[in-house]
């Protein structure tokens, strides 16, 4: 009986590596690297070109966050950039009920609300208009080539929908203050860099900015191996082909990861074959935080779940629960569906406890 435990729980862990294999050939690795470098540099021409040259007097900095700057993107995601605003009279913090918010007191007058509050809605609108007014009446090249770019807004969200030759990508803009050079009226606990704009989640309110993390997780995450990496990349991936999992936010997905680095300290990460078991160690974290809660990395009094439902917690833990209980990884990950790209066979055994070890290419 021994024997024939241990010969199923070998195939099983030996379809989870193919598993495994397959997604990250097929998903993550071919990606040409020369339009990639493209797209990094098209980036960083529209951060200086548009934002610091033609918007020096009301950003006071911009900085690359999300997965790009991270090293965890996958196919879909776009590029994210946080716009700090200069605040041309000095805004004072003042800590709300939730401490995933916080007010800001005063600040240019054009923003503020009847209150005198900093609002979100007025400084997302001031922004849109401005860039709106800078790519009428100005050109931004790359290589002595036009960057044609045009703007999708709303009240909540910026976005610059960006075409070079034949590269098309889409640009995130976040207005932000950095939270370092605001007064503050209580003493701080954790080390926020960032208040960002996202009405759309502050309860239907425009006097709540939302404490940001994204430059801790941006410099934590981009020193870690790509291989590690890859694990988080993976799961982003699953969770975007699994119904299930759709109420988990990439935020979960990252601290979830940050506190399995933390929770299995020594675990391996020198054999290709311990690949597997980490990611069964990623998803019975996910699994136990959902049943409890999942605080910030950076900040423990941050619920990472806050914006997921009882009722979803609920339906994605007993998801991750049934695939432990029946030791089904293999299929989790089977959820992504496979593309037309051939996947060779030293490949799909990179991750075999014989030690193959095939490097993915």
């Amino acid at each position: 009986m021994m024997s024939c435990s241990k010969n199923i729980s070998q195939v099983k862990r030996e379809e989870l590596g193919r598993a495994l294999a397959r997604v990250e050939y097929q998903y993550l690795d071919n990606q040409s690297e020369a339009v990639l470098a493209t797209k990094q540099q098209l980036v960083r021409t529209i951060q200086h070109q548009l934002f610091r040259q033609h918007l020096s007097d009301i950003i006071s900095s911009v900085h690359c966050i999300g997965s790009h700057a991270e090293g965890t993107a996958v196919a879909t995601s776009g590029y994210d950039l946080h716009c700090c605003l200069k605040l041309t009279s000095s805004g004072v913090v003042e800590a709300c009920e939730d401490n995933s918010y916080k007010k800001v007191y005063g600040g240019p007058p054009t923003l503020l609300d009847s209150k005198g509050y900093l609002s979100t809605v007025e400084a997302i609108k001031d922004l849109q208009k401005r860039i709106d007014y800078i790519l009428q009446y100005h050109k931004i090249y790359f290589k002595d080539k036009l960057i044609h770019m045009t703007l999708e807004t709303n009240n909540y969200m910026i976005v610059l929908n960006v075409s070079y030759e034949r590269i098309e990508l889409s640009v995130n803009i976040s207005v932000a203050l950095e939270y370092e050079h605001l007064r503050k009226s209580y003493s701080i606990i954790g080390f926020p860099n960032d208040l960002v704009a996202r009405p759309e989640k502050a309860y239907g309110r425009s006097d709540l900015w939302k404490v940001s993390y994204s430059r801790n997780e941006r410099d934590k995450l981009s020193k870690l191996d790509s291989e590690k990496l890859t694990l988080l990349r993976l799961m982003k991936l699953i969770k975007q082909h699994t119904p299930q999992l759709r109420p988990l936010s990439s935020f979960f997905l990252k601290h979830a990861f940050l506190k399995m680095t933390t929770d299995y300290p020594k675990a391996s990460w020198s054999s290709p074959s311990d690949f597997p078991e980490r990611f069964k160690d990623m998803v019975k974290v996910m699994f136990t935080s959902l049943k409890k809660s999942l605080p910030c990395f950076f900040d423990k009094g941050i619920n990472c779940l806050q914006d997921v439902t009882d009722a979803e917690k609920s339906q994605c833990a007993g998801f991750l629960g049934s695939t432990i209980a029946n030791d089904d990884y293999a299929g989790l990950v089977g959820a992504v569906p496979a593309t037309s790209v051939i996947v060779p066979e030293r490949v799909l055994t990179a991750y075999d406890e014989e030690g193959w070890g095939c490097a993915l290419m």
